[in-house]
């Protein structure tokens, strides 16, 4: 015997719909402020990495 499971689409599609979709503008804001942070840790990297000279740090 097999058995199906039952699905009660009723409920699941109220949760669902219960949570509001978040526009686009800001999905591309959140995305240029990543951009954006990614870009200035590295250049903070690489000025780090360019400013402290080895033989200081020994």
């Amino acid at each position: 015997m097999v058995s199906t499971p039952t699905t009660e689409s009723g409920s699941f599609d109220a949760d669902r719909t219960a949570l509001r979709p978040v526009p686009e503008v800001v999905d591309w804001v959140l995305g240029a402020l990543l951009v954006l942070v990614g870009l200035a840790s590295a250049l903070a990297g690489s000025a780090l990495f360019f400013a402290i000279d080895r033989s200081e740090i020994r």
